[in-house]
């Protein structure tokens, strides 16, 4: 079972979360479900081509159910172009091993809505941890997109999406995934917890994780 979609407790074992891994100190636990991706932010701080090999080399792994968190960051990622190139290596991995996309957008919406209908990829593309207001939620949703709530969000943006593209994530956060859920489900006015769970057992295939 997978409820949230992306956390950063890599010292812990959260059989119903998908963990962050870290490049350099990736160690998977049995049971446990990772994404793995070179962020935006890191890709002037370390070596990006072996960074990239390092995603492509775990990325096949079973416990690996989702390629990322990748993305664009125009005011802390750095040159434009060598994000895209880095996004695009994400895609095509994500891609070739039908596993969907974890997505780390900001300021970036309208680029990375063009590049989803440009190349219309088999996968599903999540934008994790969204809290923008509700017109920018509408072109990423429009694209074809899931998103993400985490603790902070915007109630508009959440109001407009549809329940089967809402999924639920701690981030950061010390709040537990139910409270975040209990939040998300307080704004959509009715529980929401059957919904997210259908849409991660759908993209991450959790039926055939568990056999």
């Amino acid at each position: 079972m997978i409820l949230d979609i992306h956390c950063h407790a890599v010292d812990d074992f959260k059989p119903d979360s998908i963990i962050n891994a870290n490049l350099y100190s990736f160690n998977p636990r049995e049971g446990q479900h990772y994404s793995i991706g070179l962020h935006p932010w890191d890709i002037n701080r370390i070596d990006a081509n072996e960074a990239m090999t390092i995603v492509a080399q775990y990325a096949s792994l079973p416990s690996v159910v989702a390629i990322g968190e990748t993305g664009i960051d125009l005011p802390k990622g750095g040159a434009l172009h060598q994000q895209i190139d880095i996004f695009m290596q994400h895609v095509e991995i994500s891609e070739r091993l039908g596993k969907p996309l974890i997505i780390h957008c900001v300021k970036a919406h309208d680029i990375i809505s063009e590049i989803r209908r440009r190349i219309s990829p088999k996968m599903d593309w999540i934008i994790h941890g969204f809290r923008n207001k509700p017109s920018i939620a509408k072109i990423l949703l429009d694209a074809g997109c899931y998103i993400s709530y985490g603790e902070r969000f915007n109630p508009e943006s959440l109001s407009i999406t549809s329940d089967d593209k809402i999924l639920a994530e701690t981030d950061t956060s010390d709040c537990s995934i139910s409270q975040i859920i209990d939040k998300i489900s307080a704004i959509k006015g009715q529980h929401i917890f059957k919904s997210i769970k259908k849409n991660t057992d759908l993209l991450f295939k959790t039926t055939e994780l568990l056999h």
